[in-house]
């Protein structure tokens, strides 16, 4: 006699943190061992369904047998069967607790091959899993695949619709944005540069010209002077001529008389109106 424990696939349509519901408990006789697992199974699948009272419940035919229309796209489920682990490996769980463990089953292999150096309690018991996650242990009892079947997963956290939109748009708004804003802030600096370049260059053209603004208002009232008619006599006020000298720079050392009349003739000649 073996058993078949069948557990129903996850309906993608619910939470992942629901509980699966009980398994579907399967009791054959006269079982022929030469035959593979999976189509032992198959073989004993069809006829619980085959049965009239209905009580085989119709996904165990999608979990173990395959589409008519597309076979090819089929999957084999996760074969295995209770085990014993090695006492040594037991000390080294992180549970206080002892750990099912199970032996893994190539569902292509006869159930001859898959039960030798096994070990079981009066008959055989065979899970079959969608996909499963538990401990495997090899024919010896060592464990070679742990999988936290056992240790509670992270819930997550439910966001409502609103929440969600907000959170992929600040994730694709906040992508490239701070080389997109690197880029922008190059430009304006480049700007401001040739800004600051440009403004000293007008700001010594203004200077400068206020320089030859005030250098030329001197020349001009030195030529206006100088281009005065020869022997004409003209009376300057020492004050003024003072501010004229200081204007132009130099340094005057010649002590200024008391005469108010300054001959400004052209060679020091003098020439007499007729």
């Amino acid at each position: 006699m073996k058993q078949f424990r069948i557990h129903p696939p996850r309906d993608p349509l619910k939470p992942s943190s629901q509980a699966l519901g009980p398994p579907y408990v399967l009791l054959t006789h006269r079982n022929s061992i030469a035959t593979p697992l999976l189509t032992l199974t198959r073989q004993i699948a069809e006829r619980a369904l085959s049965k009239k009272d209905g009580a085989a419940p119709s996904w165990i035919r999608h979990l173990i047998l395959p589409d008519p229309d597309d076979p090819d796209s089929f999957t084999p489920p996760h074969f295995v069967m209770t085990a014993q682990m090695d006492p040594r490996a037991v000390v080294h769980q992180k549970s206080s607790r002892t750990r099912l463990a199970y032996y893994r089953l190539d569902p292509t292999q006869t159930l001859e091959a898959l039960l030798q150096n096994t070990h079981f309690v009066e008959f055989p018991t065979i899970e079959v899993w969608e996909e499963f996650s538990g401990t495997v242990v090899d024919v010896q009892g060592a464990v070679t695949q742990t999988l936290d079947d056992d240790e509670p997963r992270p819930k997550r956290r439910k966001l409502s619709a609103k929440a969600g939109k907000q959170a992929i748009n600040g994730f694709l708004g906040g992508y490239g944005s701070e080389d997109e804003g690197e880029k922008e802030e190059k430009p304006k600096a480049g700007l401001a540069l040739l800004g600051g370049y440009a403004g000293s260059d007008d700001d010594d053209e203004t200077e400068s010209g206020d320089v030859k603004a005030q250098k030329g208002d001197a020349v001009e009232e030195e030529d206006a002077l100088t281009d005065s008619d020869d022997g004409v006599e003209v009376e300057i006020d020492p004050a003024v001529l003072m501010e004229l000298m200081r204007a132009r720079g130099e340094s005057w050392t010649q002590d200024v008389g008391d005469d108010d009349e300054v001959d400004w003739g052209a060679s020091g000649d003098e020439h007499e109106p007729e």
